[in-house]
């Protein structure tokens, strides 16, 4: 994951995207080269008749077009679910901080525990996301008894029950209002909404049949192309033949990354970015930092 602007970054990002595909276009390249030099000693007598290029070529750029279209569509609709996370966390201190009775206030250390508890919850929705193992630095963010939660099978979920008794123990001491009550508990269920859709994109994976049929088309695209170009370039089809093939297989590869925007790849959902921003929102920037090994920036947990 790389969220840069630089031309360095970006220029970073594509090579870090590409390189799965290295082998692939060397061996292509190969292929090229070698039936260049079948066809220029007409050991290939000809191409086959017909214009299957065109067909192939107009058949697989809609096919790759849809696919992309719905792998932005999954990777945009988690970009603004984790924008909503963003805003529903940065309004938990503001609630805090003006939802105290008339002549009672909450302390420093209670308001403190349930910031500290939204952060540990947007920490266990990132690993949970990702199917990462949880981190040792889990304590630093709940309280002994809190631990027990991270054996749950959904640990957030548990986490903002602890949230929900903490709210409803400030109300039965008489710290916030019944008003107060109700918009606190409001945060922790939009938390919830938002944690589910991301759950939803997770688990609903892009159809298999349709990327193996893509990849089919590809397959076959690839294969007939250096035949069609020979007639137009002789001996130096190779070049053009592999420009094309590396553009359609970047396609198809930039496509599968956004497919799961919470897989943890170069071109995922900047979650770990998110969560350090709301860190720095919520406890300040003085926040102690860690380096996270699949983020290119600091980390926090």
């Amino acid at each position: 994951m790389l969220v840069g602007r630089r031309l360095s970054d970006k220029v970073f990002l594509f090579f870090e995207t590409m390189k799965e595909l290295y082998a692939g276009i060397f061996l292509y390249i190969l292929y090229n080269i070698l039936l260049t030099i079948l066809l220029h000693r007409r050991i290939i007598p000809t191409k086959p008749e017909g214009d299957f290029l065109s067909t192939i070529g107009v058949t697989l750029t809609f096919f790759i077009q849809f696919a992309n279209n719905q792998a932005y569509s999954r990777w945009w609709e988690a970009r603004q679910l984790w924008g909503g996370i963003v805003n529903i966390s940065r309004t938990l201190p503001t609630y805090l901080e003006g939802s105290s009775s008339p002549g009672k206030t909450i302390s420093e250390k209670q308001k403190k525990d349930i910031v500290r508890r939204h952060i540990a919850y947007i920490r266990l929705v990132n690993h949970q996301l990702r199917r990462d193992p949880l981190p040792a630095t889990a304590e630093e963010y709940l309280q002994p008894e809190e631990l027990e939660l991270l054996s749950l099978p959904n640990p957030a979920v548990g986490l903002l029950q602890v949230q929900s008794r903490a709210v409803n123990e400030l109300h039965h001491l008489g710290l916030i209002d019944s008003y107060a009550r109700v918009n606190l508990l409001g945060i922790f269920g939009r938390c919830l909404d938002l944690q589910g859709a991301c759950e939803r994109i997770k688990t609903t994976q892009f159809p298999p049949t349709y990327k193996l049929f893509l990849r089919l088309i590809l397959v076959c695209f690839l294969g007939i192309m250096p035949l069609d170009m020979y007639d137009f370039y002789g001996v130096f089809s190779p070049l053009p033949t592999t420009i094309i093939g590396v553009a359609y297989l970047g396609l198809e590869r930039f496509g599968s990354d956004l497919e799961d925007p919470f897989e943890g790849l170069e071109n995922d959902c900047a979650m770990l970015t998110i969560c350090d921003t709301i860190q720095k929102d919520l406890l300040g920037p003085d926040s102690r930092k860690y380096k996270h090994k699949r983020s290119s920036n600091v980390c926090l947990m």
